[in-house]
């Protein structure tokens, strides 16, 4: 009997691995979600960090696009990828169901900051999310962590919005404390699409959002 593929992408944050998704994949169900993997985050290419951000969303591309109009949820740096992926996709002639961004301003308001330095970089995601190095499991996965955001970082800085108008329904989630948007900023994730557009704010930082109980029934609600 063959299996239903999944119908949403999730794609992680600046150093993540993924598990900012876990409240939303235990509501959805594991068989309902994919991780699309980064290069240089899992399997024989771990550490070997993509590079160029275009080596990326190649990646992403071929990952989503073995789901048939699939949703896209995306964090922070993952919002600028999964915007990458979504514009290919629909040049294809096979546009995802819909992109949910979180935790991200427009591409066209995108800055990156001027971190480089191990120490910088911790500062930066103390700053931004302070769970993202408290829970690291390790010193040595703490290490690995700081050096994937600041590749992630690096590669950001290259980024050259896509042109492509968008066909599928956009919508922009945002924590009110989150120092790395406003409201304003996630309202023109509008400019990307043609069509409809939908905006939420709930309390709390950067990654609120992923673990507010309003989630999963909005992402969903997206989706009807």
């Amino acid at each position: 009997m063959s299996r239903t593929p999944p119908r949403y992408a999730l794609f992680p944050g600046a150093g993540s691995f993924g598990g900012e998704f876990a409240p939303l994949t235990d509501t959805l169900g594991r068989r309902e979600t994919r991780l699309i993997k980064y290069p240089g985050r899992f399997g024989s290419s771990f550490g070997e960090h993509p590079d160029t951000l275009d080596e990326v969303i190649e990646s992403a591309t071929d990952q989503a696009a073995a789901l048939p109009a699939p949703v896209l949820v995306a964090h922070s740096y993952g919002a600028y990828v999964a915007h990458a992926v979504a514009c290919n996709l629909t040049e294809r002639g096979t546009p995802p169901a819909t992109l949910i961004v979180t935790g991200a301003s427009a591409p066209e308001l995108l800055s990156v900051p001027p971190v480089a330095s191990p120490a910088e970089v911790a500062t930066y995601l103390d700053d931004t999310d302070p769970t993202a190095l408290a829970t690291a499991p390790s010193p040595d996965w703490r290490e690995v962590v700081i050096e994937t955001t600041a590749n992630d970082l690096r590669l950001l800085r290259g980024l050259t919005p896509p042109a492509t108008a968008l066909t599928c329904p956009v919508s922009a989630i945002r924590g009110s404390r989150d120092g790395l948007t406003t409201d304003e900023s996630i309202a023109l994730w509008s400019n990307a699409t043609n069509g409809s557009f939908t905006t939420h704010t709930v309390p709390g930082g950067h990654s609120a959002p992923l673990r507010s109980t309003e989630f999963p029934p909005w992402v969903t609600a997206r989706c009807a």
